[in-house]
């Protein structure tokens, strides 16, 4: 049995495909009998069409008598009688035939169109239910292609080749048993070719069902093409790549043209292999048939009727044996057509999900976690409660994870980790159209219909009343520019409102989610793409929109959530920073006098009284708001508007040990801005505790992909080595240097083998950690070779954690400044693991502190590139030991796949060094 294999990985044989057919016929099996009843009537009828041929030549030319069955009806005595009759029965076969075929035709078509109908609308609305990653990966050509050709297969195999198939068998059957009749010798002659068709057949079938799919699958490809260019017209035009994009499509239909005459060339094969055959089954009964002439067993007009009913014979086996191998290729299409309905969404509606009529708008992300593949996470660990009503503004750099963040609220996906609710219920607990009711969604490229400009805004609520669509459409602020046109509301806007401008479509977009009136609001990035005049009217038309309604804002621009309750900022797929807005104060934050949380009078009286022991005439915060918690309790705080110049101030809990007091009070002050500002410390009432007071860090968050960034993050570390290198290391700080990780390294090797036996991790973890550990050994064991690089090298502060979130890019008088905070993990060392965690191997010349203590025997780039490779390996030991925290709890998977990652990328930068792997 041959199988092909599917998209979604499953084998399909050609018995699974038949009996998966009859489950999609079943429906249609009356209108199919009735087509089979007809189609079987040409049997007879065939049987019937050489009979006058033989009375004529037997009864009227020759001496023989009528054949007995035929007596009652045919005239006795008169050749001339006879011969009319013959005539007259011909014409009535051939009538006869006529109308079967017509009959056939008539209820072929019927029940081949409403199938078809039917499957495709399947096919459709399957398509519209599966999860937008499906469509994302897939292209809309394909699943276009599938619709308006694969579907086709289903109608062809029910209606044209199974019928065929039938009526053939019968027809064989029948004409084999009326020659055997007349004489057996020349039916056992005739039936003999049968085997050498099978046999022919059977090894034409696979070959031509591949080449069917491969043919199918460049058709898809190409088609993808052709859509894709034509739809970016204007983009081909204007960079004036009309000749490329031709060539392009030359080559990627030329492809299928030579796939196509391939199945042609091997079909035409097969149809001679199956001529020929035929042809010598011919030869050989005539052959036969006249020495039994001759020898008185048959009479002429008998060889007349056998090969007649011979040449109608090999008809069906002709007919046979090139529907299965046509059907080989409908089988092909049916494949393709059957996986997309066993698709299954990513996202799928629970058996007994609630209903929702209208939500308050209550929003809580509890630790939510999604990767559009397993190896690349977007968003991790998000933690986020909306009140009814509050307006979130979300900001962050190019693939942060904004989108994704608020795509997750639709339900478009499902968090891999983590969990949201909507009105304290989980989003996959609720009915999914009752839930995406709750959402109005304006894009930063708004998607109009081809279509009027008053059914693109009624799309929201089709059963709006025209005064409702035109209510909107004013709330939005584009009735007067739609009453100014010359059909009004009846305006067609072309393919994706091409016809009209930038704002008109964000505008018409607006009043959709005007007239929607859902309680839950996504703008993501409504405002980009238009020029100021245009984002001041419809920035107008949003804040309208959002009264009253829970709304997310996704903004580059900062001074577009002016209006926001509260801030996030993504980075890294984290909340990097999350701070309160300038509305209405409902976001969660910490007040004297009014107080949201039972333990915020002690935490508010706790920070005041710190900040004032600091002995500075500055205000008491207007208010505390809390930025993040450890273990429930508060860690890090912002004080608003207590600092100098009214500008807001960090305070962070810190252990009385701890490193960053020492850091901020008596190294950076060495190095002017390499810090944020410092306020000073002051113990908490617990006495192990103290509070850490310095500047709030504005501006915007690192990046190492931008070329400016990396140049100040490069002089910025430059200046910090420059000058520590000199201080005196009798400071109470770490050592983070080749012995602090050499220590990790062996933290790293005990957990992950101890992580082995838990039961959560399937033998492929398990694997996965073996081998981590076999590396990790091995480093360790020529852990000598990696100090190598170092040696010469002078010991200065280590930050120890420069990630982006810990990092902002702010513009001082214009001017920029790369400034880092968090320096928990401070330390001296030789701060390789900083240059690696910045990328900046490239721009030495920016860092003088290296190029000046290079020891003799190599070049500059040559030691340059070893040290940045031992910081990858710091770097990679520490990022496992991180992972390693999680590998004895009930959910290791992520931390056993990171760390599979990170063994590969260890390997990679020991060969490097020259280590053994």
């Amino acid at each position: 049995m041959t199988g092909a294999r599917r998209e979604g990985g499953t084998s399909y044989g050609e018995r699974q495909l038949l009996r998966r057919l009859g489950r999609e016929l079943r429906p249609y099996r009356l209108w199919i009998a009735g087509l089979y009843a007809l189609s079987m009537l040409a049997v007879p009828l065939a049987l019937l069409a050489p009979v006058p041929l033989k009375i004529v030549v037997d009864s009227v030319l020759g001496a023989q008598p009528v054949p007995p069955v035929l007596e009652p009806v045919l005239p006795a005595g008169s050749d001339t009688a006879l011969l009319l009759a013959a005539s007259l029965l011909f014409v009535t076969v051939a009538l006869l035939t006529q109308l079967q075929s017509l009959g056939t035709a008539v209820v072929r078509a019927l029940t081949g169109e409403r199938l078809l109908l039917d499957f495709r609308t399947r096919l459709f609305r399957h398509l519209q239910r599966l999860s937008v990653s499906y469509h994302d990966l897939r292209g809309t050509s394909d699943s276009t292609y599938r619709i308006q050709y694969d579907a086709l297969a289903v109608q062809q195999i029910a209606v044209d080749s199974i019928p065929s198939f039938l009526t053939a068998t019968f027809t064989l059957v029948s004409m084999l048993y009326v020659t055997a009749v007349i004489d057996w010798q020349l039916a056992l002659v005739a039936v003999a070719v049968s085997p050498v068709l099978l046999a022919v057949s059977w090894r034409y079938r696979a070959r031509l069902r591949t080449q069917s799919r491969r043919v199918k699958r460049l058709e898809s490809g190409a088609m993808s093409m052709a859509q894709e260019t034509l739809a970016a017209t204007r983009v081909v035009q204007a960079f004036g790549q009309e000749e490329h994009e031709e060539q392009r499509f030359t080559r990627r239909f030329h492809e299928g043209m030579w796939a196509r005459v391939h199945y042609a060339v091997v079909s035409g094969r097969y149809a001679l292999l199956v001529g020929l055959t035929t042809a010598v089954g011919s030869a050989v009964v005539l052959f036969v048939g006249a020495l039994h002439v001759q020898a008185g067993v048959i009479t002429v007009g008998e060889l007349v009727l056998v090969m007649s009913y011979l040449a109608q014979l090999y008809s069906p086996l002709r007919t046979m044996s090139k529907k299965a191998g046509s059907l080989q290729g409908h089988l092909a299409s049916a494949e393709r057509a059957f996986a997309v309905l066993d698709e299954q969404p990513d996202v799928r509606e629970r058996p007994g999900a609630r209903a929702l009529v209208r939500a308050r708008g209550d929003l809580v992300l509890d630790g939510v976690s999604f990767g559009y593949d397993a190896q690349r996470p977007v968003l991790e660990n998000v933690s986020l409660h909306v009140r009814p009503g509050m307006r979130v503004g979300v900001s962050g750099a190019t693939g942060a994870g904004k989108t994704t963040l608020v795509s997750l609220l639709n339900r478009f996906y499902d968090p891999t980790e983590g969990r949201i609710l909507l009105d304290d219920v989980d989003l996959r607990d609720y009915r999914l159209v009752d839930l995406r009711r709750q959402f109005a969604v304006v894009l930063q490229e708004p998607l109009l219909f081809s279509t009027s400009i008053g059914e693109n805004i009624a799309y929201a609520r089709p059963e709006a009343s025209f005064e409702e669509i035109t209510a909107a459409a004013a709330a939005a602020g584009a009735h007067d520019f739609i009453a100014a046109l010359p059909d009004g509301f009846d305006t067609l806007v072309g393919e994706r409102g091409v016809r009209l401008s930038g704002g008109e479509r964000q505008r018409i977009s607006l009043a959709r989610a005007f007239l929607k009136d859902a309680p839950v609001l996504v703008l993501d990035e409504p405002t980009s793409a238009v020029d100021v005049r245009t984002e001041k009217a419809i920035m107008e038309a949003m804040y309208r929109l959002m009264e009253g309604r829970t709304t997310f804002l996704i903004a580059h621009r900062l001074g577009t959530l002016e209006g926001c309750d509260q801030r996030i900022e993504l980075a890294g797929g984290r909340v990097a920073r999350m701070t309160d807005g300038v509305s209405s104060g409902r976001a969660r934050v910490v007040k004297s006098g009014d107080v949201s949380e039972p333990a915020a009078p002690d935490l508010f009286a706790d920070v005041a009284d710190a900040w004032r022991g600091l002995g500075t005439r500055s205000p008491l915060p207007r208010r505390v708001e809390v930025l993040k918690r450890h273990h429930d309790e508060p860690e890090v705080c912002c004080l608003h508007g207590c600092g100098p110049g009214g500008r807001d101030v960090i305070a962070k809990r810190l252990s009385a040990a701890a490193v960053e007091p020492v850091v901020y009070e008596h190294v950076l002050p060495a190095v002017p801005g390499c810090g944020p500002a410092f306020y000073g410390v002051v113990p908490a009432h617990d006495e192990d505790q103290c509070w850490l007071f310095m500047e709030d860090v504005d501006g915007d968050v690192y990046t190492p992909a931008t070329f400016e960034h990396r140049g100040l993050a490069a002089r910025w570390l430059g200046a910090l080595h420059s000058a520590t290198s000199e201080m005196r290391l009798d400071l109470v700080l770490p050592d983070r240097g080749p012995a602090h990780y050499r220590s990790r390294l062996g933290s790293v090797i005990e957990a992950m083998s101890k992580a082995q036996g838990n039961p959560r991790i399937d033998p492929e973890g398990r694997s996965r950690l073996s081998a981590a550990v076999e590396r990790c050994l091995l480093l360790e064991h020529q852990w000598d070779i990696a100090g190598a690089p170092l040696e010469g090298l002078r010991p200065g502060l280590v930050h120890g954690d420069l990630v982006p979130k810990n990092a902002r890019i702010r513009r001082l008088s214009g001017e920029p400044q790369f400034v880092a905070f968090d320096w928990e993990t401070a330390g001296w060392g030789v701060p390789v693991p900083d240059l690696e965690e910045f990328a900046v191997e490239n721009r030495w010349e920016e860092i003088p502190w290296i190029l000046d203590q290079l020891p003799g025997g190599r070049s500059a780039g040559e030691h340059a590139r070893l040290a940045f490779t031992v910081g990858r390996i710091f770097r990679l030991v520490a990022s496992i030991d991180w992972e390693c925290s999680g590998l004895c709890t009930a959910w290791p998977y992520r931390g056993v796949r990171r760390i599979g990652d990170y063994r590969r990328h260890l390997g990679e930068s020991m060969r490097v060094l020259g280590m053994e792997v």
